[in-house]
């Protein structure tokens, strides 16, 4: 199948978006099962270094991922923060 990786805005905040066409609505479900589990995980190992999912960096991005599934096509966003995209411009990203 085909992905699709986009930015689009949504209430003043950018939103990274993920369409992927799968071969069955199973290979989808499989799919979106693995990207759940992959942002929990990290979520996990942030709570267990006592950190918290920053704004200003990729964990606070990734963290906040969402994803479902439509039929046979897994479609998922990352919302990015303002201060991320300030910090991005002022090449400050850690």
């Amino acid at each position: 199948g085909n992905s699709v990786i986009s930015i689009g805005s949504s209430d003043a905040r950018l939103q990274v978006n993920l369409k992927v066409e799968c071969a069955s609505e199973a290979l989808a479900t499989e799919l979106v099962t693995k990207l759940q589990g992959a942002t929990e995980m990290l979520r996990k190992m942030l709570e267990r270094e006592n950190m918290k999912p920053n704004p200003r960096d990729l964990s606070g991005i990734l963290v906040a991922g969402v994803f479902h599934r439509e039929g046979n096509r897994v479609v998922g966003g990352w919302p990015m923060a303002r201060d991320f995209i300030e910090a991005l411009a002022s090449g400050s990203v850690d």
